[in-house]
């Protein structure tokens, strides 16, 4: 007979038809309400209740089916169930590939219930095989999206079956089992097919563990060899994830057999015993995961974990394990260093760093206090502040939402005040003001406002435990003594300490001034003292808050972060005294709130060392100590004193008072002569005697504030600064003219390459020579001197080699001995062996080396001399500035511009900025000054104007390499070398400067722009129309002087 036709909705009332629409609802609530209703009237059904399909024609057609044999029993896949619950079942499996609304979830949900047994005649193996037999097949006409419902009809349908094994569900635990490696199986398969579906495949596994239970399920992982093979994958291939994810959640109900296959997850050493070890089937203890968060671990399984940024926007399973286990693990820190600022931030994936800053969102909402400023890593800030300032960038919204998720973390009120702190600190590290001014807000500020200073005190003092306590051993690391010391001073528990340092600077501004007096005492008496071994016991300079406090070791690591904490704390505060002392003079002379915290370091550094008890990590040698003795000896002086240089010198007398503890060799003897001459400075000895050769107080005082600006330390130059700045008015000639001559002198390297090479150097004096011939000459010819040059040093070079390799081979032959004790049958290499041409290798490579270290060392001296140069330029800026009346000025400018000339004719980029940077000084700071300088001991003369703007034009006429920059301050110099000529001039005859239209150009002005005329006349002049004209404009009596030669011009 044939079988029996399916039941079609016909079959089937419209109440129950109405559920399947309702079950597709994208309404929670709603799928939830169709799915207890097509339960119940299923149920009704099945109990004979009704007669469950469409009324009295089709129960009478099942009737007629079964009395003439054509119901076979079998549709479906589904024996012995009525037409309601078969058409249910039918419809519901395949409906599980609609991706219309939420069918998928109401369908699978109905599925499961279904199966689970609510219908007497349904088991969870039949609606494996109504999937098998509705869910479409996949062929090679079926398109890509098709393909995709129908793997995620499968998954879903496995799904559904897993869970409708929970509570027993499915018949006996050999039933069950076998469904549920089936429905393993089948997950399995799905993640093989799609990467896509991986991750919801493996929940599908997690959640049968779930219905089965740990037994049962561990009796399925042993018999399914496809799960095993899941968890024991390489989790550096993609869809480790899944495989690290899977193993972590099932971990606990997995036979050992399985354990010591699986390489994402570390073999728990922990053992049940007793009659625990019998009931859990010789299973361990669940993941272990203080071993789990070990950087050796993590290390493995980090690839994996980069690459689950596939399922982008949305944070892997995997990332949300590890995230909820890190915290109580200990872990949080390890996790973000290894995975995150060692790998999701170095990457150049937009979508990796996107889960990076999501990630850092979930750390920190779960972060204790001492973990928070490890999260503020530098490739993670580095990230969030290039995407913060670039607005087009494509990560840009998303780190706007991680900065306003940080301000949210800090600003909520279950917040607690120490985190809130730690925030703020990590925050600042940047600098007080950095993240409100990308973000033009005033977030940070308002945080800082909330705080209350007893909060921030009580968390400084608990930093202050941290830096002094000892670091713990990493258990992780294991190797020889000297490995363990390097692993414990390069550690976690060492890099805690310096994070702790980094906050410390960061609560500056929210302590009072006397916690910031504290904080710079302890930073600087951890840098650079010590109690001495044996010290007996009695009164100490030591404050309270220092005699308690010991740094442990390792802390040398610790001792330099401290003191280049200290100066930069000192430099900000000095910048702020400055800044409040201006506020206070605008606003009618208020007290500043800024403490001293350089007056109070040096008296600081004062008492301890006056203290027996108290030694330097690095003592100074006695004959330097006199040094510094004598240096605290002028301070006094200077406090002494009521003249106005001597406030002035204080803060630099101070400040290398301080550094000179930081590095007594390289301070100590530029200080030799400075107590000396403040001393004089303060006795107004500033006249030397007729038969006295010593130079004067202030040219000393000049040379070692030049001698100082070459220090690397950004504190001392700014002081330096301002100490040039306050004492500008009493620099004399001499001191300008080496400031000039620093600038316009020659580079390391420049007129003494060759004094190292003895024979060589008058080959290089012909050189310079020829260079200094040249510039008399046209352009084309200083281009061609300087190819020359170039190729002289090229041959130099190779010269220098072959050199190097002829004596290099001479000692080869003096180590190998003579070269005729080798038998007749020697090669042509003289009969060395191997071992000596491996030693004539080493010695040529090692020439070689020494060779362009050398260079190297060239390169970065000239960097250095140019450096220099910069930071002497803005000394005579700031020069020029404070003394616009400066009888040293006209001078000046004829030097600088030949200097600005020199600079642009080494055609190289860093040239040609110091020539930008010097013809900037001419144009916005010199071509301002005053009219009439001052008259002093060099008073400026007419006829010596003359001459200066007479050289301006003619170097205008010869022109340089880059002629815009050049012209410019061609045509400034001249432009006041012109005013300052008719003032002097005037003043010279005693008259008053006239009134306007009745200028009258000056004998001197009107010869020196006679002889320009002529050479603008010449064929291969560089002056410029623009020039004169520029000139003309603002002296217009100057063009009425030269009307004959201008319309000589003319026609």
């Amino acid at each position: 007979h044939a079988p029996a036709p399916a039941p079609t909705a016909r079959h089937v009332r419209a109440d129950v038809l109405k559920r399947f629409w309702d079950l597709a609802s994208e309404r929670e609530e709603a799928r939830i309400d169709a799915c207890e209703g097509l339960v119940r009237d299923l149920s009704r059904a099945s109990d004979g209740d009704g007669d469950g399909g469409g009324g009295a024609d089709a129960k009478d057609a099942r009737d007629s089916a079964r009395a003439s044999g054509r119901d076979d029993g079998n549709d479906d896949g589904n024996d012995g169930c009525d037409d309601a619950v078969t058409y249910a079942l039918r419809r519901l499996t395949r409906g599980l590939s609609s991706g219309r609304g939420g069918a998928r979830q109401g369908f699978a949900l109905a599925l499961s219930e279904l199966a689970r047994g609510a219908t007497a005649k349904l088991t969870p193996g039949q609606a494996l095989e109504a999937l098998d037999a509705n869910v479409a097949p996949i062929t090679k006409s079926t398109k890509g999206s098709e393909i995709r419902d129908i793997f995620l009809g499968r998954l879903f349908g496995a799904g559904a079956v897993a869970r409708a094994l929970q509570g027993g569900g499915g018949g006996s635990d050999e039933e069950r089992a076998r469904c549920g490696g089936d429905v393993a199986r089948r997950a399995r398969a799905v993640a093989m097919e799609k990467m896509h579906l991986a991750e919801p495949a493996a929940a599908c596994v997690i959640e049968l563990k779930s219905s089965l239970g740990v037994e049962l399920f561990g009796t399925v992982v042993e018999r399914e060899p496809s799960i095993r093979e899941w968890l024991s994958a390489d989790c550096s291939e993609k869809g480790g994830a899944e495989t690290v994810w899977l193993a972590c959640e099932l971990y606990d109900a997995l036979p050992n057999s399985v354990r010591e296959k699986i390489t994402c997850v570390p073999m728990t050493t922990k053992k049940t015993s007793g009659k625990k070890a019998a009931k859990a089937g010789a299973r361990g203890d669940g993941v272990d995961w203080s071993e789990m968060f070990t950087r050796t671990h993590l290390k493995k399984i980090s690839n994996a974990l980069l690459e689950a940024s596939y399922t982008h926007p949305r944070m892997h399973s995997a990332w949300e394990m590890l995230i909820r286990e890190a915290s109580g693990a200990g872990g949080t820190i390890t996790l973000w260093e290894v995975t995150c600022e060692e790998g999701l931030f170095v990457s150049g994936s937009h979508q990796r760093r996107f889960l990076g800053f999501r990630v850092f969102d979930a750390l920190l909402n779960c972060a204790e206090v001492n973990e928070i400023p490890g999260l503020f890593s530098d490739n993670f800030v580095k990230c969030l502040l290039n995407n913060l300032s670039q607005p087009d960038n494509y990560l840009h919204e998303c780190a706007l939402d991680c900065l306003a998720r940080i301000i949210k973390f800090a600003s909520n009120k279950k917040t607690s005040a120490d985190k809130k702190i730690a925030v703020i600190a990590a925050l600042q590290r940047q600098g007080p003001t950095r993240f409100d001014q990308i973000t033009k807000t005033n977030a940070v500020q308002d945080l800082v406002k909330s705080l209350d200073e007893s909060e921030v005190a009580q968390y400084l003092d608990s930093l202050f435990e941290i830096v002094t306590a000892a670091p713990q051993r990493d258990t992780d690391v294991v190797g020889t003594a000297e490995e363990l010391e390097s692993a414990l001073a390069n550690g976690a528990g060492q890099r805690r300490r310096l994070w702790a340092l980094e906050q410390m600077a960061g609560l500056t501004s929210m302590l009072s001034k006397d916690k910031q007096v504290q904080l710079v005492q302890f930073m600087m008496y951890h840098a650079f003292y010590r109690v001495k071994n044996g010290s007996k016991k009695g009164k100490s300079a030591l404050p309270g808050h220092l005699r308690s406090s010991t740094l442990e070791e390792p802390a040398g690591a610790v001792r330099a972060a401290c003191a280049t904490r200290a100066l930069a704390m000192l430099n900000a505060n000095i910048r702020a005294l400055r800044a409040s002392s201006n506020k206070d003079a605008s606003t009618g002379g208020k007290k500043s709130d800024v403490p001293d915290l350089l007056d109070e370091t040096t008296l600081f550094c004062r008492a301890l060392e006056s203290d027996a008890n108290i030694e330097m990590c690095d003592a100074i040698p006695s004959e330097y100590a006199e040094v510094r003795s004598d240096l605290f000896n002028a301070l006094d002086a200077c406090e002494k004193s009521k003249s106005e240089v001597s406030h002035k010198v204080m803060p630099l007398i101070r400040v290398l008072a301080v550094l000179q503890v930081t590095d007594w060799r390289e301070y100590t003897p530029a200080l030799q002569d400075l107590p000396r001459c403040i001393n004089e400075l303060i006795a107004k000895k500033l006249k030397k005697k007729k038969d006295d050769d010593a130079p004067e107080a202030i040219d000393v005082l000049t040379d070692i504030l030049l001698s100082l600006l070459a220090q690397p330390s950004a504190l001392l130059r700014d002081v330096v600064e301002h100490t040039f700045k306050a004492v500008s008015g009493q620099v004399s000639k001499e001191g300008i003219q080496d400031m000039l001559r620093i600038v316009a002198g020659p580079e390391v390297g420049e007129g003494a390459e060759g004094d190292d090479d003895g024979d060589d150097d008058d080959d290089n004096d012909d050189v310079l020579m020829e260079a200094d011939d040249s510039d008399m000459d046209d352009d084309e010819d200083e281009d061609e001197d300087d190819e020359d040059d170039e190729d002289d040093d090229e041959d130099d070079f190779g010269e220098a080699n072959e050199a190097e390799i002829a004596a290099m081979r001479a000692a080869a032959s003096k180590v190998m001995g003579t070269a005729g004790d080798s038998d007749s049958n020697s090669d042509s290499d003289g009969g060395m062996d191997d071992a000596a041409m491996f030693r004539i290798d080493k010695l040529l490579g090692e020439a070689f080396k020494s060779r362009q270290q050398d260079l190297r060392l060239k390169k970065n001296l000239k960097r250095a001399t140019r450096d220099f140069k910069f930071r002497v330029i803005s000394l005579l800026e700031l020069y020029a500035k404070a003394q616009p009346g400066s009888p040293y000025l006209p001078g000046a400018v004829v030097t600088l511009l030949d200097a600005t000339r020199d600079a642009l004719g080494k055609q190289d980029p860093q040239s040609v900025q110091l020539a930008q940077r010097i013809s900037s000084l001419i144009n916005k700071n010199i071509s301002h000054a005053r009219d009439l300088p001052d008259s002093g001991d060099d008073e400026v003369t007419a006829d010596d104007l003359q001459e200066k703007l007479k050289s301006v034009i003619v170097a205008t006429n010869r022109g340089a390499g880059e002629g815009q920059v050049f012209n410019n301050a061609a045509g400034a110099a001249a432009a006041y070398l012109l005013r300052v000529l008719e003032a002097v001039a005037i003043h010279e005859q005693g008259g008053k400067p006239p009134a306007a239209g009745e200028e009258v150009a000056s004998a001197q002005a009107t010869e020196c722009f006679r002889e320009g005329l002529k050479m603008f006349k010449s064929k291969g002049s560089k002056l410029k129309s623009g020039f004169f004209a520029r000139m003309f404009a603002r002296h217009p009596a100057l063009a009425a002087a030269l009307l004959p030669e201008l319309f000589g011009l003319v026609s």
